[in-house]
């Protein structure tokens, strides 16, 4: 995390920050996954006491990752696509507020034009698991259009359903 937060920084002091937004982001969202793929890997299975306390000590760790993220990161159920999470960031990047996003039917922030994109990446992500990085825009709250960088994963529930993670 902290190490994500100095690559945000050194980015946000650099003036030439809208050529390498693609790149950077692509490198915080790959720095991200892994970061959540350790997580889950570094669980050990030998002691239950432990496990409980590594459990809790790894979902703290993933709400301020979460919280604190410069990056727009949102969860979604499938099949509806609807948002039961955001961060501050996705919030800010929207222009809505958290009731609002939730309360927003799947590619409301979508222009038109992206929508074919975002079928194909949803194909991708029900045959792979995960899609993106891909190029896209995000309609704002306000009409306006925010280029983002859109990659995401999903994950199963104990309920049978998957939700998505999806970073912009």
């Amino acid at each position: 995390l902290y190490w994500l937060m100095r690559v945000y920084q050194a980015w946000r002091r650099t003036p030439t920050r809208r050529a390498n937004n693609l790149i950077t982001m692509a490198v915080l969202v790959g720095a991200l996954m892994a970061l959540g793929m350790y997580m889950v890997f570094s669980i050990s299975l030998s002691n239950h006491a432990t496990l409980d306390a590594r459990i809790a000590y790894l979902g703290g760790q993933l709400q301020a990752l979460f919280s604190l993220s410069p990056l727009g990161i949102g969860l979604r159920e499938l099949p509806s696509g609807r948002y039961l999470d955001a961060n501050e960031a996705l919030m800010a990047m929207s222009g809505y507020s958290r009731d609002e996003l939730m309360a927003l039917p799947a590619g409301a922030l979508t222009p038109p034009e992206f929508l074919p994109e975002d079928g194909r990446q949803r194909e991708r992500l029900l045959a792979t698991g995960h899609y993106g990085p891909y190029e896209k825009e995000l309609l704002r709250k306000d009409g306006q259009r925010v280029q983002v960088l859109a990659s995401g994963m999903s994950v199963p529930r104990l309920e049978g359903d998957t939700l998505v993670w999806s970073i912009l």
